[in-house]
């Protein structure tokens, strides 16, 4: 059986792709602050009250716009460019050109993920992994928990010391 990926040329793939950015686009639009995930607002305080570096690292273009609807863009340091990219995730090149323009050593860092392929990533980069999600998708993850409200930094520290 073929699979529907190898039906496309290159050229429609790309077309398919763009029109899914576009609609994608469309729906971001109405995005605000009260669309934060439980617990991040505090997350993130808690991290800038620690004069603690925030990137992002995300193979989405929209990224940045997203931080901006969501009022946040400013809490952050950096944001990785994904067109900037050679390769995608669970390549650690995100991971690392992140903390490079923190100017951090990898050591430095901790990556928070929601996606397998990411948790790889940040691991195959050397970072401290913090995974969200169900145990057997973060499985891989230095720790995890199952929702964002169940992040703070005090837990993260505690476990990177031991």
């Amino acid at each position: 059986m073929v699979e529907k990926s190898q039906t496309y040329s290159e050229a429609e793939k790309n077309e398919l792709a763009d029109e899914k950015n576009k609609e994608y686009q469309k729906l971001i639009q109405s995005i605000t602050p009260a669309d934060l995930l439980p617990g991040m607002a505090e997350f993130l305080a808690e991290i800038k009250a620690a004069n603690l570096k925030l990137g992002l690292a995300s193979a989405s273009k929209n990224g940045p716009f997203i931080l901006e609807r969501l009022g946040i863009a400013n809490l952050f340091d950096t944001v990785v460019d994904p067109e900037s990219l050679k390769k995608g995730k669970p390549d650690p090149e995100i991971f690392t050109k992140g903390a490079k323009q923190l100017g951090l050593t990898i050591s430095e860092c901790v990556g928070i993920e929601d996606a397998e392929a990411g948790i790889e990533s940040i691991n195959a980069a050397g970072m401290f992994s913090v995974g969200v999600g169900s145990p057997e998708a973060m499985r891989f993850a230095d720790i995890y928990v199952a929702k964002t409200a169940e992040l703070n930094l005090e837990m993260i520290q505690k476990q990177i010391k031991s």
